[in-house]
């Protein structure tokens, strides 16, 4: 491993020790935040993501470009969860405040 892909090792590793620790089959989960990952392109990080985020029944929402520069637009920021859809709405919003829209979770608690 090298560069980029000790860090990605490494982030991989501490969201499966805190998915173990939290024990998500027996919790709510919703994860909201900036990975750098963008779901809308194939590639090694995004199938491993998914992968970790499958073996602890969670998944990714799928959302629209939240990060939109002039020379491209990808869905970076991410809300992972697993909770139901039914029970979870997720709205991308334009805040102004940086190249990256907001996204707005609603969770019927």
């Amino acid at each position: 491993l090298v560069g980029n892909d000790v860090i990605a090792h490494d982030a991989f590793g501490m969201l499966t020790q805190v998915l173990n620790q939290v024990q998500p089959h027996k919790s709510s989960i919703v994860l909201v935040g900036d990975i750098n990952i963008d779901s809308l392109k194939e590639h090694k990080s995004k199938n491993r993501l998914e992968e970790t985020l499958a073996a602890h029944d969670i998944y990714r929402l799928n959302l629209p470009p939240t990060r939109i520069t002039r020379n491209s637009a990808t869905s970076i920021d991410c809300v992972c969860t697993n909770l139901s859809t039914e029970h979870l709405r997720v709205h991308v919003l334009e805040t102004g405040l940086s190249d990256h829209k907001g996204q707005l979770c609603e969770l019927d608690i």
